[in-house]
């Protein structure tokens, strides 16, 4: 798996620019920052896919009443 742009700015940069225990914080904090950015977007992702298939049911239920209606 290929490495983020963020993970990589955090393994590369930081050290360089914070003291050892501040970076460490800082570190822990972002990480467990994108692990809740992943999963709030997993979340809307599966919302995202109930959407759409509450919009395909709906199409279908008003295309067979239109049927109905013709005949």
């Amino acid at each position: 798996m290929e490495e983020s742009k963020e993970l990589k700015f955090i393994r590369e940069v930081l050290p360089q620019v914070a003291p050892t225990s501040a970076y460490s914080l800082l570190l822990d904090t972002l990480i467990k920052i994108l692990k809740l950015l992943n999963q709030m977007n997993r979340k809307l992702e599966d919302v995202d896919v109930r959407l759409k298939r509450i919009e395909e049911l709906l199409q279908k239920r008003e295309s067979e009443e239109l049927r109905r209606g013709d005949t």
